[in-house]
């Protein structure tokens, strides 16, 4: 279960570092197809921790002595949760990057000011990734600054994002409408982190 928890933190971390490296050195798009092709492969690490999960729980069921032995039990629920939402949202946001890209693209190609905005904010989505992915694996829970420095500079990053919101025309208004939209997804779901649900 840590395996699958932890390949999602590297493989989601690996993927936003090569969008942000592929942005920033002119991407098409093979490339955006091959980012929506990394975020859709999330769901294989995704598939074993609902196995794994289901497992443990059959295993403890079964063998209620086991509960009582000195090991380390499964990761936190909330953990599972967090990882399936941050896939999900990267498979949204890397569909609506193919769409503005090619001669077939259903969105128009987003401008060269507002595809500026976007190395920053995805290296610093892949930082919030790199800390939360270190957090699981600590006996000491980590100093947080680190992540909310990163959760800051992808905010602002974000925020230089949607002022081009008006400055162009209603179609490329449109895909920088949808790209703000998605990440956006993305960054609320970083912010709320690898948090235990609220209890009502």
């Amino acid at each position: 279960m840590r395996d699958s928890l932890d390949r999602l933190g590297r493989d989601s971390t690996d993927l936003l570092r090569a969008m942000a490296d592929d942005v920033e050195n002119g991407y098409d798009r093979t490339s955006a197809e091959q980012w929506h092709e990394g975020a859709r492969r999330l769901g294989g690490p995704v598939q074993d921790l609902r196995n794994a999960r289901g497992w443990t729980q059959e295993s403890y069921r079964f063998n209620p002595g086991r509960r009582l032995r000195r090991h380390p039990g499964p990761p936190p629920g909330h953990w599972d949760t967090y990882w399936t939402k941050l896939a999900d949202r990267l498979e949204s946001v890397t569909a609506t990057l193919v769409d503005t890209t090619g001669e077939w693209r259903s969105l128009a190609s987003p401008p060269e000011p507002a595809l500026r905005c976007l190395p920053e904010l995805f290296r610093a989505m892949a930082d919030v990734c790199q800390a939360d992915r270190a957090a699981l694996g600590a006996a000491v829970p980590p100093d947080g600054d680190a992540r909310k420095e990163a959760m800051g500079r992808a905010w602002e990053a974000h925020r230089l994002l949607k002022r081009h919101l008006l400055a162009h025309d209603h179609e490329t208004a449109t895909a920088v409408g949808g790209l703000a939209a998605q990440t956006q997804q993305l960054l609320y779901a970083l912010e709320a982190g690898p948090a235990p649900a609220r209890q009502p």
